[in-house]
């Protein structure tokens, strides 16, 4: 944890300062040094004004921290956020493959997919969610091109999703494919 976050710490930091200004001060009364008038102004500046501007100024920072510590971002919260399925080395060579996946909770899709085998080959991944809000597409197909990955971004709302993962339209068909699908919140 930063310095800026640890009240141990920074509690100590405090305390010390406190007490060497507090020895600071009474050594001097004790040697008889005579404090100039500009310090008794300040001394009651800090009795009446003074007070009041660090109370808020102690109180902004223990609710900026408070804010910060209890309600900002958790660099743990972003594994639960997103969830991958991965489908690597399919044999497409007798029928397409249909695979359900949960996406409830989920309002975003990535899919990546690429043609493994033979080269220069085509891979299609179709995914239809369950049900649709108006407006959105009812399917989409994504056309993975070759050794390099295809990638389709798109908004969801359903619960449910069917992927069929089958060979391309296009070019030389594909035996060998690879699928990366990735839900976001």
């Amino acid at each position: 944890m930063p310095f800026y976050l640890n009240p141990k710490l920074l509690a100590s930091v405090i305390g010390a300062a406190i007490l060497i200004l507090g020895v600071l001060v009474a050594v001097s009364k004790r040697l008889g040094i005579a404090l100039p008038a500009s310090a008794f102004t300040w001394q009651s500046f800090l009795r009446g004004q003074g007070t009041i501007i660090a109370g808020f100024l102690l109180l902004g920072a223990s609710i900026g921290w408070l804010s910060f510590r209890f309600l900002g971002q958790n660099p743990g919260q972003t594994t639960t956020e997103i969830r991958m399925a991965e489908y690597r080395q399919l044999a497409l060579t007798d029928q397409p493959i249909f695979e359900k996946l949960d996406c409830d909770g989920y309002s975003h899709i990535s899919i990546y997919a690429k043609s493994s085998a033979p080269q220069a080959s085509t891979v299609s991944v179709r995914f239809i969610p369950d049900r649709t809000k108006p407006g959105e597409p009812a399917a989409i197909t994504l056309e993975g091109v070759d050794s390099a990955w295809s990638r389709l971004d798109q908004t969801i709302s359903a619960k449910h999703l069917t992927l069929i993962i089958g060979t391309g339209d296009q070019g030389t068909r594909a035996t060998q494919a690879d699928v990366l699908v990735f839900l976001s919140r």
